[in-house]
């Protein structure tokens, strides 16, 4: 199995991370499991401390300099803003992060970001932090959620002779035209698909056929601070629901399952920890999209979200903390694909049920059908706090087939909206290796005008969005979007602010 370690601290300690230096303070450390518990905050400062223009454009130097080499081409070809790193790019000030590990917080992580650190601090310690003159205003950090797996089949061994290609697969690829997509060679080869998760195990025969071995260009285990999301720490299960989630995009053996995106590559980011719901999940999901942003992820599937301490009132994209967080990466030019949640529907327009960062902006978000296109009853609906079409598409999340991760050779059907999410995640990734130029605006669009429901989107009852995707229309429209070369490209980026044009070069790579 090919795969690389990729470190945290020094690819990201500059920019993304604290500065660090052989003079580093006590607070410059990893992310801790044994430092936060339910008394984490997320404290949020007022600006950067920043005094000229030399210190900013020192700073984003610094930046671009911890930044892999993959990353600052997506960020070129695919970013929404006006210049390729800017000042959400830069690091929290020192001083800032100093003051308030003097009141005695235990400081655990800081996000360039959001402008934030998250500590563990008692009342009267945050209090203190509150008053601090930089400080802009002090929230709980979220206990993390995996939307519930409803359904796991018993694990089975490999379908008898006779299966298609697509072995278990079938249903669920021919639904959205993978099949067709593949058969024009397209298969996801030169896209790296970034997955949050909780743990990744890799010894299955279908990760590890002959001529054809998952690639793993790089794993971070964010809950132990080590390299290794394979292990089942901290519990026996915590594998299970990120296995789940790469066998449907990465698995390769033919008659038996093949993945939707299997000619790609894969980070990991181990972020969820199993069975418990602590605060720090929301942090480690933070930390672990940076850090799949600064090493070259072009899309991220997240089959996860966020709803303690927030409401349905605050999912506007623009309150819970893990959806700040995906739209700063989406103007990066990251694409991201979340589940909508299994928390159900009700049919009235009025009530939601969706999960942050569903709600992001620019973030696609994804419900689950049946193989015979009918809505599951679990799949989450919209629309967001500030009135937005959510979930936006749908796939297979009902029966979805994949690896089991108790058997090297065993495979399952699984059941949730975080099985039909990666199914989009890997359309995205076949999108990107027929045209790399692609930026998420046009993802997004090409994904709405292609699916089943382009023409009548569920804006009645918000639950289908613009109804299943279809891989195969996506893709050819992803190959007929010409882009001169080197080309102006005037992109609507849509923030909290409005609708702005932004302009920028491309140095357009010819599609493959």
């Amino acid at each position: 199995m090919t795969h690389r370690t990729v470190s945290l601290l020094p690819q990201l300690a500059l920019g993304l991370f604290v500065i660090l230096s052989a003079c580093s303070p006590a607070w410059a450390t990893e992310l801790s499991p044994n430092t936060l518990s339910r008394d984490s905050y997320w404290v949020f400062f007022r600006d950067k401390a920043i005094q000229n223009d030399a210190e900013y454009q020192q700073g984003i130097a610094a930046v671009r300099a911890g930044y892999s080499p993959a990353a600052i081409e997506r960020r070129e070809m695919r970013g929404s803003t006006a210049e390729v790193f800017g000042y959400s790019d830069l690091p929290v000030a020192n001083t800032y992060l100093t003051s308030v590990q003097q009141s005695g917080a235990s400081i655990n992580y800081a996000s360039s970001w959001l402008n934030a650190v998250s500590i563990k601090t008692d009342a009267s310690q945050l209090a203190a932090i509150a008053a601090l003159p930089f400080v802009d205003h002090v929230q709980p950090v979220a206990r993390f959620g995996i939307p519930s797996i409803t359904n796991a089949a018993p694990a089975t061994a490999a379908p008898s002779a006779g299966q298609t290609f697509y072995g278990n697969a079938e249903a669920q690829s021919a639904q959205i035209g993978i099949q067709a997509v593949h058969n024009l060679g397209i298969t996801g080869a030169g896209v790296t698909i970034g997955v949050l998760d909780t743990g990744f195990i890799r010894n299955h025969e279908a990760f590890n056929q002959p001529g054809h071995v998952l690639q793993v260009a790089g794993e971070y285990d964010f809950i132990n601070n080590d390299g290794n999301t394979a292990d089942g720490v901290p519990s026996g299960s915590q594998i299970n629901h990120g296995t789940y989630i790469l066998g449907v995009m990465g698995a390769y053996k033919p008659n038996t399952l093949v993945g939707a995106a299997y000619g790609s590559s894969f980070l990991l980011a181990k972020t969820e920890v199993v069975p418990t719901e602590t605060q720090i999940e929301e942090t480690y999901w933070v930390a672990g999209l940076q850090w799949l942003e600064a090493n070259g992820a072009d899309v991220v599937t997240s089959s996860l979200g966020y709803i303690d301490w927030y409401t349905q009132t605050q999912l506007n994209g623009h309150i819970a903390v893990t959806s700040v967080a995906a739209h700063t990466a989406t103007l990066a030019g990251l694409p991201i694909v979340n589940a909508a949640g299994n928390q159900g529907h009700d049919g009235n327009p009025t009530t939601s049920s969706l999960i942050a960062p569903a709600d992001a902006e620019l973030v696609i978000t994804v419900g689950a059908v049946n193989s015979a296109g009918v809505l599951a009853g679990f799949s989450s609906s919209g629309p967001t706090a500030d009135g937005r079409l959510k979930p936006e598409v749908l796939a297979q999340g009902v029966g979805t087939a994949t690896v089991s991760p108790g058997s090297i050779s065993g495979y399952t059907n699984v059941d949730g909206t975080s099985l039909s999410t990666p199914l989009v995640a890997s359309t995205i990734a076949l999108m990107l290796d027929a045209n790399p130029n692609l930026t998420v605006p046009q993802i997004r669009q090409i994904l709405f005008s292609t699916a089943s429901r382009a023409n009548n989107p569920d804006t009645a009852f918000y639950l289908e969005g613009y109804g299943i995707i279809n891989a195969y229309q996506a893709v050819l429209e992803a190959q007929e979007l010409a882009v001169p070369e080197p080309a102006t490209i005037w992109l609507a980026a849509a923030g909290m602010f409005g609708l702005v044009l932004l302009a920028r070069k491309y140095p357009s790579r010819s599609a493959r």
